[in-house]
């Protein structure tokens, strides 16, 4: 079992330094590059294409990308959009910059999901345990995935993967255009703009 995990383009909110959590923001033009990107490294990557099973968080952004991600390999697989990988709800913070939450959240190192952190938003046990349940149900299917979803979820999912606990999280990177391959509980990143 293979499971690659992409993080959706680059947003509106993303281009000006907001933190976005459920509140959808469309793609940039820089996002769309990014969605094509993404599907340049699938159309030729070591996967038999047609078995592919492509998931989606619900939100615009990342089924978008997944939409144009498709396009760009020629592949034509349905997506399962789960609600499971939706991105943490991040309750005040949402639409805050990053250093106005950072001073919200005392203590707390602002490369950390922030969102995890607002008092009225999305606990980080009830984001481990939906991600647990997706990864338990495609652990049982087995063959390869790809999963366009978000920059906190994804965290969340890698930690959880190679069992690691939330203290991890600040030290995981995310970006637009690397994939990040989960397999035999390492995780490994590919990164598709080189």
């Amino acid at each position: 079992m293979r499971i690659y995990l992409a993080r959706h383009g680059e947003t509106e909110l993303n281009s000006r330094g907001l933190l976005q959590g459920r509140r959808d923001s469309p793609l940039t033009e820089v996002g769309l590059r990014q969605a094509d990107q993404l599907g340049s490294w699938l159309a030729s990557a070591p996967l038999r294409l047609e078995e592919l099973v492509v998931w989606s968080s619900p939100l615009r952004r990342a089924v978008h990308t997944a939409e144009r991600m498709l396009a760009q390999a020629g592949v034509s697989r349905p997506i399962k959009v789960d609600d499971r990988l939706v991105e943490v709800d991040g309750g005040s913070f949402e639409g805050v910059a990053r250093a106005n939450a950072a001073a919200q959240a005392p203590g707390v190192d602002p490369r950390d999901v922030l969102l995890l952190h607002a008092e009225d938003g999305e606990k980080y046990d009830s984001v481990r345990a939906r991600l647990h349940d997706w990864l338990g149900e495609v652990k049982a299917q087995g063959g390869d995935h790809i999963v366009v979803s978000h920059a906190g979820c994804g965290r969340v999912l890698r930690a959880l993967y190679q069992g690691l606990g939330r203290e991890g999280l600040a030290a995981m990177d995310t970006h637009h255009t690397a994939l990040f391959l989960l397999r035999g509980g390492e995780v490994e990143r590919i990164d598709t703009d080189k």
